[in-house]
Formats: structure tokens, C-alpha cells, sequence
């Protein structure tokens, strides 16, 4: 049997992502499976506004803008959840549950293997994630000193032709702007939940602001 090494089982992920396991953990948050389901489908919604006019980046574009607004949407509206720009990044933080959490559009999430960043991730983004990174600028570290010790975690979405998938995950750290190895991921939306979380999508989830409107492209 192959020994087990310290450095070997601290790159191992705890991965949730049976139905009987998925809201135990996201009630330690305050959040709910088919809310944050109403997320993902706000960000894909969002990037299939998109049209070959647009410039190449817009479907990502889009889909960030729409992911943050909608996560935000969702998390203010509960006890001790706030609108964050730790490093100029934006997020929404607890204080209470020393938590940070930033939407990110990922190449494939709920995978066998750990999601990356569409786009390099800078920074001010590897800090919040390593407290033990430096800032670029003094006043950052002064600016972000009381986000040093948060748990900052990744709402994670994926759109690859009809395949729509979305986790909320916790990296160990930011390597040359991709993420490194997970500490946790929550699998929140996956093939199989995509047609039923789509019939349940309900504007009033996430603020009167908000118009889901969700298509899949052929």
C-alpha cells in the first residue's frame, strides 16, 4: 500500500457533492442549494446575451458582471453580509464567519479535477487567498489588514456548449494566476441539475432587479 505523505494529504480536496451532504454545509453560510443555483444561471443568462457583434471577451464579460451583481443580490439580504473590495477585488464578506467569497468563471467546475480561472488571476487576488503574500503598495496591506485571516472561497461557474456547472470552492493558494490545489469544494450545480434548477429559476430569489432569462445554446 502506498504511504500516505504529509505533503500528499495536504493537497487532498474535501469534495461535497452528494444531495444529502450539499445543504448541511452551505447552511454553516446562511445560503441555500437552489439560491445559489439562481446565480449560476443569472451569470449564463447574462453571457448568452453576447452576439457575434460583440467583442470576443463579452460572454465572459457579461457573465462576471452578472455572477457578482446576482451573488451580491442574494447575500446582503441576509444578517452580517456585506458588499467587500479587498485589494480593489470584488466580493462580499462576513465578518462573523471570517468569510470572503468572489464569483469567478471557471474552464470546468464539478469536474474530477480542480477548476481554473478563465482569466489569470492578479495579485491583489493570490494575497486574499494567501494571507502570507505581500501587497503591491503599502496602504493595501493597511486597506486589507482586516481581511487577512478571512477564508476566502470561489463561486465557481462553468459553461461549456450545454454542460452548465457551478461549486463553491476554497483554494489553498493562486499559482501563476491559476488556482492551486482546494481545500474544499461544494458542488452546487451539476449536469443532472441543470433542467430543474432552469424550471424553478424565479426572478424574486434575487431582487426585483434582476430578469433571469436562460436559454441553452445549440
Amino acid at each position: 500500500m502506498k504511504k500516505l505523505t504529509w505533503v500528499s494529504f495536504m493537497s487532498v480536496s474535501r469534495i461535497y457533492r452528494e444531495p444529502h451532504e450539499v445543504p448541511g454545509k452551505l447552511s454553516l453560510y446562511d445560503v441555500s442549494v437552489s439560491e445559489l443555483q439562481q446565480v449560476a444561471l443569472a451569470a449564463i443568462s447574462a453571457r448568452n446575451e453576447a452576439t457575434s457583434l460583440h467583442p470576443l471577451n463579452a460572454p465572459g464579460m457579461y457573465s462576471y458582471m452578472a455572477g457578482v451583481a446576482a451573488l451580491r443580490a442574494l447575500f446582503i439580504q441576509k444578517p452580517g453580509w456585506k458588499i467587500a473590495r479587498p485589494n480593489g477585488v470584488e466580493a462580499i464578506r462576513n465578518e462573523r464567519l471570517e468569510m470572503l467569497i468572489l464569483f469567478q468563471n471557471v474552464d470546468c467546475a464539478c469536474g474530477e479535477h480542480d477548476p481554473n480561472p478563465v482569466s489569470s488571476k492578479g495579485k491583489g487576488v493570490a494575497a486574499l487567498v494567501d494571507s502570507r503574500d505581500g501587497y503591491l503598495w503599502d496602504y493595501m496591506a493597511e486597506e486589507a489588514r482586516r481581511d487577512e485571516n478571512l477564508h476566502t472561497w470561489f463561486f465557481c461557474v462553468s459553461c461549456n456548449g450545454d454542460e452548465v456547472r457551478a461549486e463553491l470552492s476554497r483554494p489553498r493558494s493562486v499559482e501563476n494566476g491559476n488556482f492551486g490545489t482546494f481545500m474544499e469544494r461544494i458542488f452546487i450545480l451539476q449536469d443532472e441539475d441543470w433542467s430543474r434548477a432552469v424550471d424553478e429559476s424565479d426572478a424574486d430569489n434575487l431582487g426585483e432587479e434582476f430578469d433571469i432569462r436562460v436559454t441553452k445554446k445549440g
